[in-house]
């Protein structure tokens, strides 16, 4: 997919809502308010933000724990 140490290890915001089929102000919640109390990591370069491929991994990894933790309870 993608990492932080190439140009081709990041989308940018709009290409991450692109290629996951949401808006790009669900991608921008996603970094600011989270969802189910996991919160989206962007990194800013040049005034431009982006979504390492780690950082959308941990935010799925995330919402998974959260949804096994809820369905175990």
């Amino acid at each position: 997919m993608f990492s932080a140490a190439t140009k081709s290890d990041r989308l940018s915001v709009a290409q991450l809502a692109k290629q996951q089929c949401v808006d790009i102000t669900t991608v921008r919640r996603w970094a600011r308010r989270g969802t189910r109390g996991v919160r989206l990591r962007i990194t800013h370069i040049g005034g431009r933000c982006f979504v390492t491929e780690a950082d959308w991994v941990a935010f799925l990894d995330g919402l998974n724990r959260e949804k096994g933790a809820a369905s175990h309870a």
